[in-house]
């Protein structure tokens, strides 16, 4: 069986490199994220901080998440300001019209979860009743915009918490598609974002062709 291709057009190297460091380190933040919550609560039920998240002290813990999701915010930004400025290649023509609209969809909220959550993330410390500071990797202070309110940090809890969970499902469903234009449609819309594997299949493609 033949594979089927996207576009001539590839990703830049920019994008590709901040696409899988982004994707590291974003799956580190949401394990992470979700590890402290439970530990946090474990604290605030019981008394005992002794518990460590990644093998950190719960108080380090939170604040290189908060290193980590400035450093988020500024690669989201990055990686919008690559993509306005450098030709990226269009989605496989074979694809029908809705899965391109879903496709699309998912894109969309994916930036959208990826630019609002490190901001959820600095209004919920910001106003969080401890009134710890956010000590970025232990060079600066980021300056909390709002001041300490607990019905304020119940509800940026939720929203950090839900969107954290929404960002999830849509990597889940992000991977999942890839993995489907790979190996059922057999298209080369992950093997563009593999260089090494892209290789593979061009010289696979080179060898069935002749």
């Amino acid at each position: 069986m033949s594979s089927r291709q996207s576009s001539t057009a590839q990703w830049p190297v920019a994008i590709i490199l901040i696409h899988w460091v982004m994707a590291a380190a974003l799956a580190l933040m949401l394990l992470g994220g979700f590890a402290m919550t439970r530990a946090a609560h474990h604290a605030e039920t019981t008394g005992d901080f002794s518990l460590t998240v990644l093998g950190l002290p719960l108080f380090d813990a939170f604040q290189l998440h908060k290193s980590m999701g400035v450093v988020l915010f500024a690669a989201v930004l990055l990686r919008l300001l690559v993509r306005a400025i450098v030709a990226t290649p269009e989605l496989p023509t074979h694809m029908p019209p809705l899965e391109r609209r879903a496709a699309r969809a998912a894109q969309i909220g994916l930036y959208a979860l990826m630019f609002s959550m490190p901001i959820t993330g600095w209004l919920l410390a910001s106003s969080s009743t401890l009134g710890l500071p956010t000590v970025v990797f232990g060079l600066f202070e980021l300056p909390h915009p709002i001041g300490p309110d607990a019905t304020r940090e119940a509800l940026f809890a939720t929203l950090h918490w839900a969107g954290a969970w929404a960002l999830t499902g849509l990597a889940g469903l992000h991977t999942a598609a890839a993995l489907k234009h790979h190996f059922i449609d057999r298209d080369n819309i992950l093997s563009e974002m593999l260089p090494l594997l892209n290789h593979i299949k061009r010289r696979t493609d080179h060898v069935e062709k002749t």
